[in-house]
């Protein structure tokens, strides 16, 4: 999490579904990474290049446009940071890194302000054990191009777009949404496209500012 102070940290559950704000724990970055008070968005990945250590995307850097991706997870540090674009990621989303195609490698699912969704396919190492990380950074450098996953889906009509693993025993990654309305949506992932949508709340959820 940043913080209003210009750091990153990590704020340990409590066990009852909330965080211990008392016992933060501040992240190091390698010199070389971008300062948090430039972070305009964090996603986590999981681990997706088979160290056995989660990486984090972030956007931020100049302009906060930039797409970094932080790997080498060690006790509050990451040892590496990579710069995968210069520019395009302040107007954009993240949200899914899963695996769509079944490859073994991480794909990446992002949002442009037009509400369109793209889907990105990574690489697979090729001793098999981890994706590619710079297959994740620009369409040229993926697997096949950025493919359009959806359309229609605003910021305004859909605030709040979290991907997470497979919630409807489908075998593919799925999108929680919030709406306009204040709704709570649940929508089945597809290999190639969104699926339908189930609606789990029909309102309440007007002033969530994050989901996941």
């Amino acid at each position: 999490m940043r913080t209003p102070d210009g750091g990153l940290f990590i704020y340990p559950g409590d066990g009852y579904g909330g965080l211990d704000v008392s016992r933060r724990i501040e992240v190091r970055l390698p010199s070389n990474a971008p300062s948090p008070t430039t972070f305009s968005e964090i996603k986590s990945a999981g681990d997706i290049t088979g160290d056995g250590q989660p990486e984090l995307f972030v956007a931020g850097g100049t302009g906060g446009a930039e797409l970094w991706v932080f790997s080498g997870y060690s006790g509050g540090y990451f040892t590496t940071a990579t710069r995968m674009t210069t520019a395009d990621w302040g107007t954009r989303d993240f949200v899914t890194i899963a695996d769509y195609n079944n490859d073994g490698a991480a794909d990446m699912i992002y949002r442009i302000a037009g509400g369109t969704l793209y889907l990105r396919k990574g690489i697979l190492e090729s001793d098999g054990t981890g994706t590619v990380l710079t297959s994740l950074g620009t369409s040229g450098a993926s697997l096949d191009g950025d493919d359009v996953y959806a359309t229609g889906m605003t910021p305004a009509l859909f605030p709040q777009l979290y991907g997470s693993p497979d919630n409807t025993g489908d075998g593919n990654p799925d999108i929680w949404a919030t709406n306009s309305a204040g709704a709570l949506l649940l929508y089945h992932g597809g290999a190639t496209a969104i699926g339908s949508a189930s609606t789990l709340r029909t309102s309440g959820y007007s002033t969530v500012m994050q989901l996941g």
